[in-house]
C-alpha cells in the first residue's frame, strides 16, 4: 500500500533486489497465489461492487477476472497441477467453495452444507480440500475428496478450529 492508501501487487528480484509493481487498479487486493510454474498469480481484486477472483498474466501483464458477481468472494486457492483454483464466495448469507477451470473458465460449487464454508486449501497431490465449515455449530476442519458426496469432519467436537493447512 503506498502513501496514498492504493493497493498493488508487486516481485521482489531476490537476487537484484528490485522491486517491480505487477499491478495495481485503484482498488483492494489480497490474497495473491502464484500458480505452480511462477507465470501468473491468482489473488482477489476488490471494487464498490464487491470483489473477484482475478488471474494476472505476469509475463504480459494481462489481467483476466475469473469470476464476476456481485456476491464477496475470498482465499482463492490454484490446485497443485495449475489447472483450477478454489475459492470461497458468500451465498445468501453463507460462505460456499467453488472450483474455476483455467482453461474452459467453467464454475462448479463444490459442496453444499448446511452452514459456512470458506479457508480452503489443496493437498499436495491435489485429491483433497481442507477448509473450515461450521456446519455443527462450531467451525471446524472439513475434508473434500472429488467425488465425494459430503465433506467429513476431521476434528468431530465442540471446539472452534480453522484455517487449515497441508504440510508437504
Amino acid at each position: 500500500t503506498d502513501e496514498g492508501g492504493v493497493t498493488s501487487l508487486s516481485e521482489l528480484m531476490l537476487a537484484s533486489g528490485e522491486l517491480r509493481q505487477v499491478y495495481q487498479d485503484g482498488n483492494g487486493i489480497s490474497r495473491p497465489q502464484l500458480l505452480p510454474d511462477g507465470s501468473k498469480v491468482v489473488f482477489i481484486a476488490h471494487d464498490d461492487t464487491g470483489s473477484d477472483v482475478v488471474l494476472l498474466d505476469l509475463s504480459v501483464g494481462l489481467v483476466d477476472k475469473l469470476t464476476i458477481t456481485l456476491e464477496a468472494e475470498d482465499t482463492p486457492r490454484v490446485s497443485p497441477d495449475g489447472q483450477s483454483v478454489v475459492f470461497a464466495r458468500q451465498v445468501e448469507g453463507q460462505w460456499a467453495l467453488f472450483t474455476v477451470n483455467l482453461a474452459t473458465r467453467e464454475e462448479t460449487r463444490l459442496t453444499l452444507t448446511s452452514g459456512s464454508e470458506w479457508q480452503p486449501d489443496w493437498s499436495t497431490d491435489g485429491q483433497y480440500l481442507l477448509f473450515t465449515s461450521d456446519e455443527g455449530g462450531a467451525s471446524n476442519i472439513y475434508a473434500y475428496k472429488a467425488g465425494m458426496t459430503a465433506p467429513y469432519p476431521l476434528l468431530p467436537g465442540t471446539e472452534s478450529r480453522d484455517t487449515p493447512l497441508w504440510r508437504p
